[in-house]
């Protein structure tokens, strides 16, 4: 692992969050390793590109998940939004990673982004080894030259947490309780 990857590793344990390296071929494999604590796993997966590359899908499907899909009618979204909120995980991918903090830069792109990113307790997020960055900065930097600014974006820096008066961290509140960014090496 080289030291890029060992300052994410480091940042992401300190948020509470994991980083899984593994190769292309590897990504179903070791999703379906992170999965197993589920015995018939809900899973919703965004429309990315990166994902449909992996064939992310097929492979879940393949070895028993269930597949939630942003539905192609409108008329279904709120039924999808019900299953999704009761899904064990959401598999998204991300525009970059920074390293120094553990943060991920998910854009709004597809309707279902957001949501696939908030609701499920255990988010996965897939991005190529290139997208990882040392800084914040130059994260958004490179989003910034990208043209890639329309809509909203949202950090992810581990899971959802919050304190109460007492200063109790809770985590999984507001979001996942659970974040594995998964960074495929080349």
């Amino acid at each position: 692992m080289n030291e890029q990857l060992k300052t994410l590793e480091n940042a992401l344990t300190s948020l509470d969050a994991e980083l899984v390296v593994c190769h292309r071929d590897e990504a179903i494999e070791q999703l379906l390793e992170k999965l197993q604590e589920f015995d018939h796993p809900q899973v919703a997966i965004t429309d990315e590109e990166l994902l449909q590359t992996l064939c992310i899908e097929k492979g879940l499907t393949e070895a028993g998940a269930e597949i939630l899909l942003f539905p192609a009618s409108k008329t279904e979204v709120e039924e999808w939004r019900k299953k999704l909120s009761m899904a064990d995980a959401g598999i998204t991918s991300a525009f970059g990673i920074a390293a120094e903090t553990g943060s991920a830069l998910l854009l709004s792109g597809s309707p279902d982004r957001r949501m696939v990113s908030l609701l499920p307790p255990l988010h996965c997020i897939i991005v190529e080894e290139s997208s990882v960055t040392n800084t914040i900065d130059e994260m958004f930097q490179r989003w910034l030259k990208s043209g890639l600014t329309e809509g909203n974006a949202v950090v992810v820096s581990g899971p959802s947490r919050t304190a109460d008066i007492e200063k109790e961290l809770v985590l999984g509140v507001h979001g996942p309780v659970r974040v594995i960014m998964f960074v495929i090496h080349e």
